[in-house]
């Protein structure tokens, strides 16, 4: 996780464009998507709001244990500013698995 962490320091600043950040994750082969919020409204209704967050996730970067095998995959969410443009953080969270 430190070399992914260390990469994206190096490569993503806070203010550098979502266009620059989708060809980071496309060049790396990183899966991502944008996250949506659905919202039901009492009337029913169905909106799909835009949350300014593309989230990227590296299936199985580790995998400890011999015997009782677990897999970490990690998920990153790339926060950007009101107009959905600039960069203005991202967070990491390992996520893991028995196997």
């Amino acid at each position: 996780m430190l070399t992914i962490e260390h990469d994206i320091q190096l490569n993503l600043p806070k203010g550098i464009s979502k266009t620059n950040v989708l060809a980071f994750l496309d060049n790396r082969k990183i899966i991502h998507e944008p996250l949506r919020q659905v919202n039901v409204s009492s009337q029913e209704k169905i909106s799909i709001e835009n949350t300014h967050v593309e989230r990227a996730l590296i299936p199985d970067f580790r995998q400890t244990g011999l015997i009782f095998k677990t897999s970490a995959s990690l998920q990153i969410d790339f926060q950007f500013d009101q107009s959905d443009s600039v960069l203005v953080g991202y967070s990491t969270k390992e996520i893991y698995k028995g196997l």
